[in-house]
């Protein structure tokens, strides 16, 4: 009897550190649904037109790896791996003038990123990732029409703050967009400038200790500066591209 009551007092510690360990992996699934529209500032040129896509759905899966996670080792432990892939089912919308549009939105996501992690408690991050967006358009193309698709890339650092309230946490991050690739868009005007920034709220409810929901809503917003002159092929002083999604993501933790 005195054997068996030793054996449970040490189990007790034991079991609370186990509790207490990082996930290694996160695997996630979820299904979006997102919008993009873009729009020109001081448009002369006529065939610029604007773009809506209406409701578009996506599906993104999404992988972080934190190799250290329960090592012991300073900094090092809480520094991980991101990536993920994005892809939407092919959408044939309308534009304003009803002429109609097919569009394939899809991209990926790369970086590492640090986390605030204080006891077993996950309260912030601080990330660098490599993102590429791609959205493929095409429609009536008669002359002079710039359709505002192509490929956009570019380097975001950015930082989460993220609050536990014992299984629910909500959480709110922000990016800033530094664009290194450009799309149809900016080489349409060769001294054009652009940049973005992307926000996003979450809230993640923990089902068990290895599956978690997160219901997430993103926002990311592009600026161009397109510096026209005289004799170009088109001319605006600036367009805005804008997307927003939502998902629910399921996450799967060991």
């Amino acid at each position: 009897m005195k054997l068996w009551l030793a054996a449970l007092a040490l189990s007790l510690p034991l079991a609370a550190l186990a509790d207490e360990r990082q996930p290694v992996l996160d695997l996630s699934l979820s299904p979006e649904v997102g919008v993009r529209k873009f729009t020109w500032r001081d448009r002369v040129t006529p065939s610029l037109a604007s773009y809506s896509s209406g409701t578009m759905v996506l599906g993104r899966a999404a992988l972080e790896v934190f190799p250290f996670a329960n090592a012991g080792l300073p900094v090092m432990s809480h520094v991980g791996l991101l990536g993920s892939v994005t892809r939407s089912l092919r959408t044939h919308t309308p534009d304003v003038s009803g002429a109609e549009y097919t569009a394939l939105w899809h991209g990926y996501s790369l970086g590492a990123e640090w986390r605030a992690i204080f006891g077993d408690r996950f309260y912030g991050a601080l990330s660098l990732r490599y993102e590429s967006l791609r959205f493929d358009l095409s429609g009536p193309s008669g002359p002079g029409v710039l359709l505002p698709g192509g490929l956009k890339q570019a380097w975001r650092p950015g930082v989460l703050l993220r609050l536990p309230l014992g299984p629910i946490a909500i959480a709110a991050d922000g990016g800033y967009l530094a664009v290194v690739v450009h799309d149809a868009v900016s080489r349409a005007f060769p001294r054009s400038t652009v940049a973005g920034v992307e926000g996003g709220l979450h809230l993640e409810w923990a089902l068990t200790r290895l599956l978690a929901l997160q219901l997430s809503g993103t926002y990311t917003r592009f600026f161009y500066s397109l510096h026209p002159l005289a004799g170009d092929d088109y001319v605006a002083g600036g367009a805005l591209d804008e997307f927003a999604v939502v998902d629910l993501a399921l996450h799967a933790r060991f």
